[in-house]
């Protein structure tokens, strides 16, 4: 974990306290303009790196625990939106995504979230553990909505129902 992450963490117990067993909180972005709840106060991690087409800006809020639920939001270049089409933007960044937390994709396909065009996905992590995501690109921002479940249980229309992006 960086600094950042942890000191951004320790902040978020001190100013919200320490959300109650089975708590949930709102996180809100008025810079990246989205909502959605997370259970249990979430460390943020920003991140730039190259692409051929451009730079891509992410950020990236996380809770960990028996299961982890994340949301990301990453800025894309406007080369990689005029050539690639939405749904192939959405397509590799699901795999990217799988490929990154050592899983194996299970399956895809069209999904909605928040009123826009998504892509669902489920995959298997290395640790066994059952992950869901929703992908959906809204104008310059790649939305990543995604849990690794140690059990069938969770609350995932809980997560991916609280998402809302304006």
């Amino acid at each position: 974990m960086s600094l950042r992450a942890w000191v951004a963490g320790a902040a978020g117990l001190l100013l919200a306290g320490a959300a109650p067993a089975g708590g949930w909180l709102p996180l809100r972005s008025d810079v990246d303009r989205f909502a959605v709840a997370l259970p249990g106060v979430a460390t943020e991690e920003v991140d730039t790196h190259w692409t051929l087409a451009g730079r891509v800006h992410s950020k990236t809020w996380e809770t960990r625990g028996a299961d982890d639920y994340w949301v990301s939001v990453h800025r894309l270049p406007l080369l990689a939106r005029t050539f690639i089409s939405e749904e192939g933007l959405v397509a590799r960044a699901g795999e990217a995504m799988v490929a990154d937390r050592g899983g194996m994709e299970l399956s895809a396909a069209p999904a909605r979230l928040a009123g826009h065009p998504a892509r669902a996905l489920t995959w298997r992590s290395r640790d066994g553990r059952a992950g869901n995501a929703r992908l959906v690109l809204v104008e310059d921002r790649l939305f990543v909505l995604a849990t690794l479940r140690s059990s069938e249980g969770g609350e995932l229309e809980r997560f991916f129902g609280s998402f809302e992006v304006w």
